[in-house]
């Protein structure tokens, strides 16, 4: 579980990115910087951005719907599925390029 630690000023200037790369990681949920002992400031982690998908996969789950009745196993197009069904040797009458 991330921590809060308090750290005085002259502390906090020494070993600012330290702080930062801690927090980053999630080692620290914040630190309270004080000077004399009163809080001055304190360092947090930005708020996750909503806009920004947080891992590549399942980042478009739920964004495509496929209409009832539609079956994605059948073929889309009448092509051949065998090497017998292809014409290995075109045509010449055709029209098209060997």
């Amino acid at each position: 579980m991330p921590a809060t630690e308090t750290v005085d000023v002259e502390a906090f200037e020494a070993k600012f990115l330290s702080f930062i790369d801690r927090i980053e990681s999630g080692e620290l949920e914040r630190v309270i910087i004080t000077r004399q002992g009163q809080p001055v400031a304190v360092l947090i982690p930005p708020e996750p951005r909503e806009d920004v998908p947080h891992g590549l996969f399942g980042a478009l789950r739920g964004s495509v719907t496929i209409p009832e009745g539609v079956d994605l196993t059948e073929p889309a197009l009448d092509e051949p599925f065998t090497v017998e069904d292809i014409d290995l040797v075109p045509n010449q009458d055709s029209g098209r390029p060997a």
